[in-house]
C-alpha cells in the first residue's frame, strides 16, 4: 500500500488486503470451535474481540504515525509491525486438541457425540446451492457494506466537522471498544439460547 501511484492500486492492493485480513479470521474460528464444546460461543466471542482491540488499539497509532512520518512511511511501519507480531504468534496454535492429546473442553469420550452442534458437512457445489448459504451471504454483506462503510468514512467525516485528526482518530478506538464488549456479550448469549436466535 505504501508503494501505490494510482487509484487501480489502491482498489487492487486494499482489495486484496481485506479480502486476505477479513478471511484470516476464518481459521481462528473454526480453530476455537475444535478447541470447546462447552462456552463455545463465548470463548469465540473472546478470540473474534481481538478485531476490537485492533480498532481500539491502531488508529490513535497509525494517526499519530502518518502526522509524524507521512502516510507511505506509516503503512510499511504497520505492515512490518503486523508481520511481526502475526507471524510468529501463529506458529503456538495447534489446529485441533487432538495434536496434543486433548479432547475439546466440555467433551468427554463418552459424550463426544451428544455434545457436538448438529451439523452436516457438504461440498462447497453442494453448499452454494441451499437458501441458507445465500442468506448467510446476504446478511453478511450488508453487515460488512455498511460495518465497512461507517468504519472508512468516519473519522474523515469528523475532521470535515473540525474535529482534530487525533480526536476523530479516537472515534475507532471508541467503536473497538464497544466491539469487544458486543462480541463477548454475543458470544455467552449464544452459548445460553443458542446460536440461531441469537444471530436472528
Amino acid at each position: 500500500m505504501s508503494q501505490i501511484s494510482a487509484i487501480w492500486h489502491l482498489y487492487l492492493f486494499y482489495g486484496v488486503i481485506i479480502a486476505i485480513g477479513m478471511g484470516g479470521s476464518i481459521p481462528l474460528i473454526s480453530t476455537v470451535a475444535r478447541w470447546f464444546v462447552k462456552r463455545r460461543g463465548l470463548m469465540t466471542g473472546i478470540a473474534v474481540s481481538g478485531i476490537g482491540a485492533g480498532t481500539m488499539i491502531i488508529p490513535p497509532i497509525a494517526s499519530w504515525l502518518i502526522a509524524t512520518y507521512g502516510w507511505r512511511t506509516s503503512y510499511t511501519i504497520v505492515g512490518l509491525a503486523a508481520m511481526i507480531v502475526i507471524i510468529p504468534a501463529t506458529q503456538f496454535i495447534k489446529r485441533d486438541p487432538a495434536q496434543i492429546g486433548q479432547l475439546p473442553d466440555g467433551e468427554n469420550g463418552v459424550k463426544a457425540e451428544s455434545l457436538d452442534l448438529p451439523a452436516r458437512s457438504l461440498p462447497l457445489r453442494e453448499a452454494i446451492r441451499t437458501r441458507q448459504f445465500w442468506t448467510l451471504c446476504a446478511i453478511f454483506g450488508c453487515l460488512w457494506f455498511s460495518t465497512i462503510a461507517i468504519t472508512v468514512h468516519i473519522v474523515i467525516h469528523a475532521i470535515d466537522l473540525g474535529i482534530p485528526a487525533i480526536s476523530a482518530s479516537q472515534i475507532l478506538a471508541i467503536m473497538g471498544g464497544a466491539g469487544i464488549a458486543g462480541r463477548i456479550i454475543i458470544g455467552s448469549t449464544a452459548d445460553r439460547i443458542g446460536h440461531k436466535p441469537t444471530l436472528i
